[in-house]
């Protein structure tokens, strides 16, 4: 019986621990017995047989689903298969064709570029010349399509064409067997025009000047200007003239796309709703031109310059350069689309599907938007800064470097810096419409790698690309232009790149898709309809047993449930009320009191709810906000009702945001922190000029389940007013610290630095904020380390400042010098701490001081090279002095006895002419003198020319040999003359001057050799190659020989051995610096082998072009006498005994002749004459009021036939090449160098008139 009574207990115990442990109230338990006793029963049976029939038909179900799914699988398998096969065929077919234009375009482009390079090659062998090259650019056109005008659409979204385009016709298929897929385009009637190719043609001496300019547009400055000057140049950014100068013959010169910088405010399309969104002014015109997208702004105008050197007489004399119009290098990307239209009017990047080009460096320099191309700022001639990365802007700001392309420069700042489409341009570049694209610092944009990956060798491809959203191809293919310095990198001139969406090229397969789904979802709803009716056949059954089930059961277990309701009920009610008020105040509704009016035992446990309720609310010490989880307020506390300045009936039951201090979801409103999982900013609250913190807590059922939110309010006002002061002073020094130009550190007293400005961290390149705690060798360089660490012990030992200069390295290569003073700091108990150390730069200072020593000694220097120079000059002088007074003496001497002699009664003739052939002979000599003092100031200032003509070798021999030999049979000296050359010898060279070095070197053997001695003159063709001749020249003498000392000043201007040699032998010393000018500019060198009282042998070779002799035309005075009787010539001379001598010398031919003083009778004399009424102008061309270059110029322009055709002599004091090129380029036919010479005269007379 005992065991019975244990075995109950512990049946009753486990039931009560099961019901406890369920957590339920009273009443619940109760009802739970008189469901257990009743209803579990018959609620089992019922469960029983109703589970076996839904076993049944479910099993029934799930087959014919089973069988439904296979199937709809399998359909949806053989689409997507169908679809994907044909979306990659698609994909692969695009890109390639892509890729072909992509090439297609660069070839061109390149084969465009070479083009110029044939331009350029071609203007440098004209002739510089004004007519030349306006003939030349007239002729240099390409074809540009002519942009139509463009307005604002309807809805004023886009842009449209004024008018509609006219297209050609469509020509249908005339043979039916043809028809199978026919398609035919009709033709582009874009209207185009003729544009010139080049902007600008000029010629550029030597020395940078501009000689001839000619310029097809406005866009180029037409003064002529010196281009050495950087400010000179287009836009103020060529330096093109330092290029220039490297140039060797047959080398081309070809600059980067150069033009000034148009920027836009809008990305994008340029209509009214997208300026206002942005706040803008309405200007399109004002801003960069963009294609379809603003076709009515300003357009980037840019040149390419190509320069060659421009070659005369072997030599460089200039250089020609042109400026290619930028828009015709645009117009190979401007109207092509990768879509199926193939050919557009007018470029747009609205939609991504266009082309555009990159130079090598990956700088955008095609671009339907011309805010994209880089360029130049007009007002200074620097780079324009591109868009950049925000990262790279704000540390180009931070670092007070002016020009942001100094600042990549002096930080080595890596390009194309692991670009990603995560990265930001900097805001306010593109506020203030700075957009163009430099791919090295365009970080936001991956692609950029991309195409410099896929043409680093020089070849192309491509990529794909998620784009705003898109999956884009991105195509690469390099422009194959080598030319210059194109020719340095792989990728030539740069690249084409085009991009475009794949959705237009997948459209036939995912159309075909859309199709397979639309019958697999046909097909899916017919066996779904047919499974469907056999689940509502067993549904139908089931629901009926189901229903007999549950409605016999179900009354029993309702009047159950009566029962049990209505006993537990008389029971727990006042438990019920109690636990309803409690979860009332757990809910938020802290206002909430019971008021028990019956005190029994639940009346007296809800007053003691009601104390402990009381004490909970005057706990809280800030403001406090309930509200349930829509946000609606339960409960708010005094305090928060004196921050909301209401009453608690106006706020409780309404929307919390209503009512808040913190605006909805912003970065202060503590539930929005509360669900971000992290704290809320704090608010400055002005109606109370108050700082408030907000926090926000889960208001939690008893289950824990998230039923409302507990918002609390802190006043953390002085808090923030503590902190601002602390920021502001620190923020003090730190900006005093950082912007100092001084370098400052603090350091401790084992070399670990505590702190340091930015200064100081540019030692090693370090950041400043990464500097502390590094320890001085990690910053120092180690050149300088030892020298640091020295300065640092002196101090430490002597606890007082030390003072030093120092020279620096810098982290970037910059070097300074250092006025340093080093500082040791105690702690409060005197023990030294570390050191502090200021360092202000005063390069400059010392440079100054360096420069100024330097320039002292340089002047030191000069002064005494000027006194030495003073020296020899006035050697010079005295010599030049006894040298022109001789030949004038007898010239003056020689008159006067002529004049004598024909005054007496019987003159002897023969006397008189050998007195007036002492004169010439003299006249002759002084004439030489003048020549050569004007040929040491031409050689000085580098201006003495050769120039090409036929030289007869043999002939030239004998003519130096006739004036030579004379000179010898005076001395008594043996002259031999050895020439080993088989006659004809022509060649191409300037006779005259070889002429001048042969005599001036055979005249000096014959002056410094004594009677009796011998002089050789040996002439031989050494070698004959690929047309040219070596010829060599050897003059041997035994005269008086030259010392080794000597032979170093032998061939300086104004030297001679000695004095004593001038005053024995005279000469000018000029001869020799002459001769050995003249032969360098030949090509060869002059050189000497003496020994003093043995002789000297001076020698030279040069290599002259042969030549085929011409026919000689010899005009004697008898052949001519007469024959011009016809003729009418004006001779045009300032001084009349020119005009004289001249008339004279002309008399013989018969010739009427007419005088003029100046170039302005002379022009005046042409212009009063009939037509054809002068046949030949004699004209000498230095004259006063107007000299003969001009007044030859004047005539050439006059509007009658004969200006043209009139024949114009030049008369010069000299035959050189440059004065024959002056004459001939201001019109002259020919010329004449002074004194005349009477058979050359006739010579030129008769070629000009027969």
């Amino acid at each position: 019986m005992n065991l019975f009574v244990k075995l109950i207990h512990k049946i009753r115990y486990a039931v009560e621990s099961f019901i406890n442990g369920l957590g339920i109230g009273m009443r619940a338990k109760l009802i739970l017995i008189f469901l257990v006793i009743k209803v579990i029963p018959l609620i089992a049976l019922t469960i029983i047989a109703w589970t076996q029939s839904q076993n049944l038909g479910n099993e029934l179900k799930r087959s014919a689903e089973e069988l439904k799914e296979k199937a709809n699988i399998a359909l949806v398998r053989l689409g997507d298969l169908a679809v994907e096969d044909s979306v990659a065929a698609l994909n692969n077919s695009a890109t390639e064709q892509i890729e072909r234009t992509s090439t297609d375009l660069a070839r061109q482009i390149a084969d465009f570029l070479y083009a110029r390079d044939d331009d350029i090659l071609y203007a440098a062998g004209l002739e510089p010349n004004d007519a030349l090259y306006r003939h030349f650019l007239d002729h240099k056109l390409g074809v540009l399509v002519k942009q139509r005008e463009w307005v604002l659409s309807e809805d004023k979204k886009t842009w449209v064409p004024a008018e509609d385009l006219q297209t050609g016709s469509y020509s249908a298929s005339s043979n039916t067997e043809n028809d199978t897929n026919y398609r035919n385009t009709p033709r582009i009637l874009w209207e185009t025009k003729d544009s010139p190719l080049y902007h600008e043609m000029t010629y550029v001496d030597l020395n940078g000047n501009e000689i001839i300019k000619i310029t097809t547009s406005n866009l180029m400055d037409k003064t002529k200007k010196n281009i050495s000057i950087k400010q000179n140049t287009f836009v103020k950014a060529e330096n093109y003239f330092e290029e220039l100068k490297k140039l060797k013959p047959g080398e081309i010169y070809v600059s980067d796309v150069i033009g000034a910088y148009v920027g836009s405010h809008l990305i994008g399309m340029y209509n009214p709703e997208n300026v206002a969104a942005r706040k803008l002014n309405w200007q399109p015109e004002e801003e960069a031109y963009a294609g379809q997208e603003n076709p009515t702004g300003k357009r980037f105008r840019g040149i390419v310059r190509w320069a060659a050197p421009v070659m005369r007489n072997g030599r460089i004399s200039g250089y020609v350069t042109l400026a290619l119009d930028h828009d015709h290098i645009m117009e190979f990307v401007d109207h092509v689309t990768p879509m199926n239209e193939r050919y557009v009017e007018m470029p747009s990047a609205f939609e991504g599907n266009y082309a555009f080009i990159w130079d090598y460096k990956c700088r955008s320099i095609c671009h339907p938007r011309h805010h994209s191309i880089v360029g130049f700022d007009p007002e200074t001639g620097d780079p324009q800064v591109p868009w950049l990365e925000d990262k790279i802007y704000n540390a180009w700001k931070a670092s007070g470097i002016e020009k942001w392309d100094d600042f990549v420069e002096r930080t080595n700042w890596p390009i194309f810096d692991e670009q990603s489409r995560t990265k930001k341009p900097a805001p306010e570049l593109t506020a203030a419409g700075f957009v163009g694209l430099d791919g090295r610092y365009l970080n936001n944009a991956p692609q950029c790698t991309g195409w410099m990956d896929l043409t680093a060798e020089g070849g192309s491809g491509s990529f794909l690309i998620l784009w705003s959203g898109i999956w884009k191809p991105n195509t690469a293919a390099t422009i194959p232009y080598y030319t210059g310095n194109y020719g340095n990198t792989k990728r030539g001139f740069g690249f084409v790149a085009i991009g475009a969406g794949l959705e237009d090229f997948q459209r036939p397969a995912l159309e075909t898709k859309a199709i397979l789904d639309r019958v697999n979802a046909e097909t899916n709803q017919e066996l779904l309809r047919a499974t469907n009716d056999s689940s509502r056949a067993i549904s139908s059954n089931l629901l009926s047993t189901t229903i007999k089930l549950v409605i016999s059961a179900g009354f029993m277990i309702l009047l159950v449930v009566l029962i049990a309701v209505w006993m537990a009920s008389s029971l727990t009610g006042s438990i019920t009320n109690l636990n309803r008020g409690i979860s009332r105040f757990r809910s938020g509704e802290r206002q909430f009191r019971f008021h028990a009016p019956v005190k029994d035992e639940i009346g007296t446990l809800a007053d003691s709810f009601d104390e402990m309720a009381d004490s909970l609310v005057e706990a809280d010490r800030g403001p406090l906000v309930i509200t349930n989880k829509d946000l609606v307020i339960i409960y708010v506390n005094e305090l928060s009702l004196a921050v909301m300045g209401k009453e608690r009936e106006e706020v409780v039951g309404l929307y919390y945001y209503d009512y808040s201090v913190y605006p909805i979801h912003s970065e202060y409103d503590p539930i929005t922190a509360l669900e971000g999982s992290r704290e809320s900013e704090i608010i400055f609250f002005a109606p109370h000029n108050c700082y408030y913190k907000g926090e926000a807590t889960y208001l939690t059922d008893k289950e824990g389940k998230k039923i409302g939110y507990i918002i609390t309010t802190t006043d953390v006002t002085e808090l923030i007013q503590q902190q601002q002061q602390t920021a502001e002073q620190k923020n003090l020094l730190e900006s005093i610290f950082s912007a100092s130009p001084d370098l400052i550190w603090y350091q401790d007293t084992k070399g670990k630095l505590l702190a340091a400005n930015p200064r100081y961290a540019s030692l090693s390149g370090i950041a400043s904020t990464e500097i502390a705690g590094k320890n001085e060798k990690e910053i120092v360089p180690c050149l300088l380390l030892e020298a640091f660490q020295e300065n640092n012990r002196k101090v430490m030992e002597t606890g007082k400042p030390f003072y030093i200069e120092q020279r620096l390295v810098f982290a970037d290569g910059h070097k300074e010098i250092l006025d340093t003073v080093l500082t040791p700091v105690f702690d409060n108990t005197g023990v030294l701490a570390g050191i502090l150390g200021f360092g202000r730069d005063v390069s400059t200072r010392v440079l100054i001081e360096e420069e100024l020593r330097h320039t002292q000694e340089e002047l030191e220097k000069a002064v005494a090279d000027a006194n030495r120079a003073n020296e020899h000059k006035g050697d010079f002088l005295a010599r030049m002095s006894h040298e022109i007074r001789t030949p004038m003496n007898a010239i003056i001497g020689m008159t006067g006895i002529v004049k004598k002699k024909i005054s007496e009664p019987e003159p002897n003739p023969i006397e008189i002419l050998a007195n007036i052939g002492q004169i010439e002979t003299s006249s002759q000599h002084l004439l030489g003198l003048l020549n050569d003092i004007l040929d040491i100031s031409k050689i000085e200032a580098g201006k003495i020319e050769l120039s090409d003509e036929l030289l007869d070798l043999p002939k030239l021999i004998s003519t130096v040999t006739t004036i030579i030999k004379p000179r010898c049979n005076d001395k008594n000296i043996t002259f031999t003359v050895n020439a080993d050359i088989e006659e004809p010898a022509f060649f191409i060279g300037d006779s005259l001057r070889l002429r001048q070095v042969l005599i001036n070197l055979l005249g000096n053997s014959v002056k410094f050799t004594p009677e009796m001695g011998r002089i050789e003159f040996n002439v031989s063709i050494k070698e004959r190659k690929d047309g040219k001749a070596l010829l060599a020249f050897s003059v041997r003498d035994t005269g008086i020989g030259i010392s080794e000392e000597a032979i170093k000043n032998l061939f300086k201007p104004f030297e001679q051995t000695s004095n004593q040699i001038s005053q024995r032998y005279g000469g000018t010393g000029l001869g020799l610096a002459i001769s050995k000018s003249i032969i360098q500019l030949f090509g060869g060198n002059i050189t000497v082998e003496s020994k003093v009282g043995e002789g000297s042998v001076f020698s030279f070779e040069i290599r002259l072009p042969e030549a085929k002799p011409e026919e000689e035309i010899k005009i004697a005075i008898t052949d001519i006498e007469g024959k011009l009787k016809e003729k009418r010539a004006l001779i045009v001379d300032d001084v009349d005994i020119n005009r004289l001598i001249a008339v004279n010398m002309l008399e013989y031919t018969g010739i009427l002749i007419e005088e003029a003083a100046d170039g302005i009778e002379a022009l005046e004399a042409f212009k009063a004459s009939p037509p054809n009424y002068f046949d030949i102008i004699y004209m000498d061309v230095q004259m006063p009021n107007m000299n003969g270059y001009e007044s030859s110029m004047a005539i050439r322009k006059l509007d009658r036939e004969d200006a043209k055709s009139v024949a114009i002599v030049a008369l010069t004091a000299n035959a050189f090449k440059e004065d024959i090129d002056k004459a001939i380029a201001s019109g002259m036919n020919s010329h004449l160098a002074k004194p005349l010479e009477m058979d050359k005269l006739l010579e030129v007379t008769f070629k000009l008139l027969k």
